[in-house]
């Protein structure tokens, strides 16, 4: 199983993200998950965090299995949850 590491922000918390997925390595075997508080804007925060280190970034699709060294982002509106087996979601406050 891959390891996991999950990093939730504030709508203010761009800048220590930015510097956390900065710093990991390309060879990084956890799989990144990023839930950061945006409202009700569209959010290009995948395109900032894979412009901001070695990792690419994406938001997360329901039903796709988490891959070491990728950094997966809550798009809003979506409440993730993420099993042994594979990640879901669901559409709903969170």
């Amino acid at each position: 199983m891959t390891p996991i590491v999950t990093i939730a922000a504030s709508a203010g918390g761009l800048a220590p993200l930015l510097r956390i997925i900065g710093a990991l390595p390309a060879g990084c075997r956890a799989s990144i998950f990023v839930v950061q508080h945006i409202g009700a804007h569209p959010s290009i925060l995948p395109e900032i965090l894979s412009r901001s280190g070695r990792l690419a970034a994406a938001f997360g699709r329901d039903g796709e299995e988490p891959e070491p060294g990728r950094v997966y982002v809550a798009p809003r509106t979506i409440t993730c949850a993420w099993s042994a087996a594979a990640s879901g979601s669901t559409r709903g406050r969170r």
